[in-house]
């Protein structure tokens, strides 16, 4: 193929390509208000005992402070730190983001549908699973996103 052939390739690919990058259609904006794309959701949190302090669990990663959205749920369930099985709990959150305070015989509990302030924090007031209280309940709740 001669230069002059081979620039003239060269030309008509790239004009080619410009023609179909340039049809593609961009994403359409989000509707007015809509600040976050948020599948809503239940959060499943279980809680354990070990030694006297409590963890918090979200799909059975050690999470302190599990972050929520508006619209969500949160289920509960309580265990021993060494694999025991379901364990009664109660729970108290400070200035809740859902409804009322949660216990269980051992079952899980499932909030109401969360709303609050984007950012606040919501540290646990009391925990007690099994009958024993935890030591450490405001180093775990929830952070609204």
């Amino acid at each position: 193929m001669t230069l002059r052939k081979a620039t003239y390739f060269v030309a008509v690919l790239g004009y080619l390509l410009l023609g179909v990058i340039g049809c593609t259609k961009p994403a359409p904006p989000p509707p007015p208000g809509d600040d976050h794309h948020h599948l809503l959701a239940v959060q499943p949190v279980t809680l354990a005992l070990n030694a006297g302090n409590c963890q918090q669990f979200l799909n059975g990663v050690n999470t302190p402070f599990v972050t929520i959205s508006a619209g969500d749920t949160v289920t509960w369930t309580a265990s021993n730190a060494f694999g025991g099985g379901a364990q009664a709990f109660t729970l108290r959150v400070a200035g809740s983001p859902m409804p009322g305070d949660f216990g269980s015989g051992g079952a899980a509990v499932t909030s109401g549908t969360v709303s609050g302030t984007s950012g606040a924090t919501y540290p646990y007031v009391s925990v007690t699973i099994g009958g024993q209280p935890c030591n450490n309940p405001g180093q775990l709740g929830f952070i609204m996103h």
